[in-house]
């Protein structure tokens, strides 16, 4: 069993704060398969998406979902996490808020700037991104993230459940951008895979982009190398083609009809996925 540790004392909270807690789960639905996707339409758990503003349209029903568990809410994570797969469920956090008023405040937290202003999108849920910034008491707007939050917690890298506590307060405070300086920046370690991939689509396809925007198209190619290394590609070339190829036919290519022939030359015969794909066609077009 995973062990849970905590990275900070316990918040301060109102009286009955803690009997008015409403739990809740991250679901990023870009990670669920096909079974995954029946599991989540027939869930009956009330569920919001993170990404409700405007210029989010085009990645609103793949991001980030808030999900109401219920009672018993570890009766309500643990089935998520079964039916949904635990690559897809990436934290559970408790709140005095409710659920349009906690998603509402989250979706603001998706939202950063750097200091000369330019914005950016930023997936503040996923774990390691969370952990740097519960670390960053000494920042202005850590009051505002984590003041509605009793506790937060996600599995990190190293398999363990890591608690991170809030102030638990019933309203949200004033806002304050998160603004990335030079040391969250180094902290955060943006993805320079994906950053890498966006430059190359940018130049070789730029038509597969709705948008115009740095942020939204960055959260795209993430999203899709997320969905990549679901899968049992191991080599980041192969994890770009699947990525590339999931944002240009609009479809994840381990859903179609010739995955199952292609991953088995990948793995039994070493093949790059380039070369399996090549020849899992040329078979069907013989």
């Amino acid at each position: 069993m995973s062990q849970i540790t905590s990275d900070g004392d316990k918040a301060p909270r109102e009286p009955g704060n803690l009997l008015a807690a409403n739990h809740y789960a991250i679901v990023e639905r870009s990670s669920l398969n096909e079974e995954a996707q029946h599991h989540w339409h027939s869930s009956p758990l009330p569920r919001m998406s993170l990404m409700s503003q405007p210029e989010f349209d085009s990645l609103r029903d793949e991001g980030p979902w808030l999900v109401a568990l219920g009672e018993p809410p570890e009766s309500g994570y643990a089935t998520l996490r079964d039916n949904l797969g635990s690559q897809a469920v990436l934290g559970r956090l408790s709140s005095p808020l409710s659920l349009p008023d906690l998603a509402s405040h989250l979706s603001d937290a998706l939202i950063c700037q750097d200091k000369q202003g330019a914005t950016y999108l930023l997936r503040s849920y996923v774990p390691h991104v969370l952990a740097v910034l519960h670390q960053r008491k000494d920042c202005p707007w850590h009051g505002w993230l984590f003041g509605p939050i009793i506790e937060w917690s996600a599995e990190g890298t190293d398999g363990r459940i890591h608690t991170h506590a809030g102030h638990g307060l019933s309203t949200v405070p004033e806002y304050v951008p998160i603004t990335l300086d030079a040391s969250l920046t180094a902290m955060l370690a943006i993805d320079q895979q994906a950053l890498a991939l966006l430059n190359e689509l940018k130049r070789a396809a730029p038509d597969v982009f709705q948008t115009n925007c740095h942020g939204e198209r960055l959260m795209q190619v993430a999203q899709a190398l997320t969905t990549a290394r679901t899968t049992e590609l191991e080599h980041p070339d192969d994890h770009n083609l699947f990525a590339a190829l999931y944002l240009l036919d609009g479809q994840a290519p381990d859903k179609t009809p010739h995955w199952p022939a292609a991953i088995r030359l990948v793995k039994e015969q070493n093949q790059t996925l380039g070369q399996a794909l090549e020849a899992v066609q040329e078979r069907h077009h013989q």
